[in-house]
């Protein structure tokens, strides 16, 4: 399972006893509350995207 925050804060590794696998955030750079609330929706897709192509890069190597 992959979990996707705003921010990643200390203590973040505690999710990976409830199941989850990875964590990602969500903000390319520091920036002011206003500028990060108007930039969720991109900022997630482009977080979404970028994940995604992990994936397929993940998928295509043989161990």
């Amino acid at each position: 399972m992959i979990g996707i925050a705003g921010v990643l804060g200390d203590g973040v590794e505690v999710v990976h006893q409830y199941g989850i696998d990875a964590v990602f955030s969500i903000l390319p750079r520091l920036a002011p509350l206003a500028e990060v609330l108007a930039s969720g929706e991109t900022n997630l897709f482009n977080s979404a995207r970028n994940i995604a192509c992990a994936i397929k890069i993940g998928q295509g190597i043989k161990n």
